[in-house]
C-alpha cells in the first residue's frame, strides 16, 4: 500500500525492553515545532497519514507503532500505559531535535500521551488529545477497566478477502472508501494459514478513570481537547473536568463532519487547525474553558 508523499520519512527501529518498535521521522522544513503522534487501542502509525500530508512539511513529525501495534514487536508479559508511556519517552528521545516535544495523540493513545506529560514532563511541551473519552471516576467503576475486550484474531484465507473485511470501530466514519481501503492494507500480517490483524487482541482494557484521574492531577504542560462533531467522546464538560485536574485552563473545540476518527474523517481541516494551535495562535475553532 502507499504512503502519501507527505507522509513519508525515514524509518527507524528502536529496542525498548527487548521489544522492537517501528516508526518513521518525518524532518520537515525550517523550525517547525517537533511532534510525536500516538495512535489508538487496536491501530498503528499510518492512521496518521492522510492527515500529515496536509501538514506537509510545516513539523518535524515523528510516528509510530505502540508495542502490541503495527509492525512493532509484542509483550509477552502484557501491557500498561506506563510502559507505553515509556515508549513515547524513548522516541522523543530519538527523534526530536529538542529533546522534547508536542503529542498529538488519539483515542487511547490520548491515554498514553496524558501518561506520558505526567511520568515524563520534561519531554512532553504540549499535549493535545484527540477524541478521547475522559471522565470523572465514580464510586464502583473508577477501577474498573475501561473499553472493550480484545478477541482471537480471525484468520483470513487471503490479502483482498481480509481488507473487504477491515471495519473502523467505532462505526459512522465519514473516511473516504479509499482512504479506508489504504489504511486495511496496512493493517494485516501474513501467518501460516492466512492473513490476520497486526495488533495484539491483549492491549485493550489497560485504563482504569481512576489511574487517569491521577496522572491529570500530575500534568504540568498546556492541554487541548480537539473531538469530532459526530462523536459524543469530547464535550464542554469533560474539557471543564481536565482543566480542573490540571489547574488551569484548557482549550476545546470539535472538527465538523468527523466522527470518532477525526483525522481520517477530516485530514485537511484537522491538520490547519492543529497548524495554527501549534504555530502558537489561537484557532478559531477551540476556545479556552476552565
Amino acid at each position: 500500500m502507499t504512503t502519501p508523499s507527505g507522509a513519508q520519512g525515514t524509518g527507524f527501529v528502536l529496542d525498548h525492553r527487548g521489544t522492537p518498535l517501528r516508526g518513521r521521522v518525518l524532518p520537515g522544513a525550517g523550525n517547525g515545532p517537533d511532534v510525536v503522534l500516538i495512535h489508538g487501542a487496536g491501530a498503528h502509525g499510518h492512521w496518521w497519514d492522510a492527515m500529515l500530508g496536509h501538514v506537509g512539511g510545516r513539523w518535524r513529525a515523528t510516528v509510530f507503532d505502540l508495542s502490541g501495534h503495527g509492525e512493532s514487536g509484542h509483550r509477552s508479559q502484557g501491557y500498561d500505559g506506563e510502559t507505553w508511556a515509556s515508549e513515547v519517552a524513548s522516541v522523543i528521545r530519538y527523534g526530536s531535535r529538542t529533546g522534547s516535544a508536542t503529542l498529538v495523540a488519539h483515542s487511547m493513545g490520548g491515554l498514553v500521551g496524558a501518561a506520558t506529560a505526567a511520568l515524563h514532563p520534561g519531554l512532553v511541551n504540549e499535549l493535545v488529545m484527540l477524541d478521547v473519552a475522559i471522565r470523572p471516576p465514580r464510586a464502583g467503576t473508577a477501577h474498573r477497566p475501561r473499553g472493550r475486550p480484545g478477541r482471537e484474531r480471525t484468520i483470513h484465507a487471503d490479502l483482498d478477502t481480509a481488507i473487504s473485511r477491515f471495519r473502523l470501530v467505532p462505526s459512522g466514519s465519514t473516511a473516504s472508501a479509499g482512504l479506508v481501503r489504504d489504511l486495511a492494507g496496512h493493517s494485516y500480517e501474513q501467518v501460516p494459514r492466512g492473513w490476520r490483524v497486526r495488533f495484539d487482541p491483549a492491549v485493550f482494557q489497560r485504563f482504569t478513570d481512576a489511574v487517569i484521574h491521577e496522572w491529570l492531577g500530575r500534568i504540568d504542560c498546556p492541554v487541548a481537547l480537539v473531538g469530532g462533531a459526530l462523536s459524543p467522546a469530547v464535550t464542554e464538560a469533560s474539557a471543564r473536568y481536565v482543566a480542573g485536574r490540571v489547574g488551569r485552563p484548557v482549550r476545546w473545540g470539535l472538527v465538523p463532519a468527523a466522527h470518532h476518527h477525526v483525522q481520517l474523517d477530516r485530514p485537511g481541516p484537522l491538520a490547519d487547525l492543529l497548524v495554527e494551535l501549534l504555530d502558537g495562535d489561537e484557532p478559531s475553532g477551540l476556545r479556552r474553558v476552565g
